[in-house]
C-alpha cells in the first residue's frame, strides 16, 4: 500500500480505539455528572496535559498565524464535542458511534468544495455502501430519532467542518498549537455551561475527567497526523472500524445488547473500507 495512505490509515485507526475509550470513560462519567461538566473538564486538562508539550517546544509554538481559522474551528469542535458528551450519555455505544459514522457523506461534499480535493465515483459509491451498512445498524432506533440521537448528526456535521479546517491549518500551523489553542478555546466556552450545572466530582471520577482530557489531545493528534498523511476524503471512511470496538465495550462495560443488525451492517461497512484502500492503491500506482 502507499505509504502516505497506509500510514494514515494507521493513524484513524489509532484515533478510533482512543476515541472509543473516550466514549466509554463519558458514559461511565455522565451517568452521575452533567454531560456540559464533562465536556469542560474535558476540554480543562487537554490544556493541562498540553502545558509540558509547549513548554517544551518553546515560544515558537505560541506563535499563531490565522487567529480566526482557529476560532472557526474551536466553536465547530467545542460544538462537537459537547452535543457528543450529552448523545453518548442517552444512547447505546453502538448507536451513538453509528450515528458519528455520517462524518463522512459531510466531509465528501466538503473537501471538494474548501480543499478542491478530486472525488471520484467509485468513492462516492463506496461510501454510500457504507452508509447502508449504518443503517442496517441504525435499527434498533425503530423509525424515528430520539432527540439525543438528531443532535449527535448535527455533531457529525461540525465534527466534519472541523476535519476540513484542521486539513487546512496543518499546512501552516503546527500540530501543538493547533492542539493547545483549540483545548483553551474549547475551555472557555464550555466553562459557563458547566457552571450552571456545576456537580462535584470525585476523586476517581477526576482521574477518568484527566484521562478522558489527554485522550482529546490524543484523538487531535491522530487525526492531524493521518490528514498530513492522505486526503481527508480518503480516510474518512476508515472509521467504520470504530463500530466494533463500540460493540465490544458496550457490551463488557455496560451490559448493551449487541444487536443482530449491528453485526449485519459490520459486514457491509468493515469490507467497504478496505475496497476503498484497494482501490486507492491501484490508482496512486497508475498515477
Amino acid at each position: 500500500m502507499h505509504s502516505g495512505i497506509a500510514h494514515g490509515i494507521m493513524w484513524i485507526l489509532a484515533m478510533s480505539a482512543v476515541s472509543n475509550l473516550n466514549d466509554v470513560l463519558m458514559k461511565f462519567l455522565g451517568q452521575r455528572l452533567p454531560s456540559v461538566e464533562v465536556a469542560f473538564f474535558r476540554f480543562f486538562f487537554g490544556v493541562i496535559s498540553m502545558l509540558p508539550v509547549m513548554v517544551y517546544l518553546g515560544k515558537e509554538s505560541l506563535l499563531v498565524k490565522k487567529w480566526h481559522v482557529h476560532a472557526i474551528r474551536t466553536i465547530l469542535g467545542t460544538i462537537a464535542i459537547m452535543i457528543w458528551c450529552y448523545g453518548v450519555s442517552h444512547v447505546h455505544l453502538t448507536i451513538a458511534t453509528t450515528l458519528g459514522f455520517t462524518v463522512p457523506l459531510f466531509v465528501l461534499p466538503l473537501a471538494m468544495i474548501f480543499l478542491k480535493e478530486h472525488v471520484g465515483m467509485r468513492r462516492w459509491i463506496i461510501t454510500l455502501i457504507g452508509f447502508s451498512g449504518i443503517l442496517i445498524v441504525i435499527n434498533p432506533l425503530g423509525t424515528t430519532f430520539n432527540t439525543a440521537a438528531s443532535l449527535l448528526l448535527v455533531s457529525s456535521i461540525c465534527f466534519a467542518l472541523s476535519d476540513i479546517i484542521g486539513k487546512k491549518m496543518i499546512t501552516n500551523e503546527s500540530m501543538a498549537t493547533i492542539l493547545f489553542y483549540f483545548s483553551i478555546g474549547a475551555c472557555l466556552i464550555s466553562f459557563p455551561f458547566a457552571i450552571n450545572a456545576w456537580q462535584a466530582p470525585n476523586m476517581n471520577e477526576l482521574v477518568f475527567l484527566f484521562l478522558l482530557g489527554v485522550g482529546c489531545n490524543l484523538i487531535q493528534f491522530c487525526v492531524l497526523k493521518a490528514f498530513q498523511a492522505a486526503d481527508v476524503s480518503v480516510l474518512s471512511p476508515f472509521r467504520y472500524v470504530e463500530l466494533l470496538f463500540a460493540a465490544t465495550t458496550g457490551w463488557l462495560f455496560f451490559g448493551e445488547t449487541l444487536h443482530l443488525s449491528t453485526g449485519l451492517g459490520a459486514v457491509i461497512i468493515i469490507p467497504s473500507t478496505l475496497y476503498l484502500a484497494h482501490h486507492e492503491l491501484k490508482m496512486k500506482k497508475t498515477a
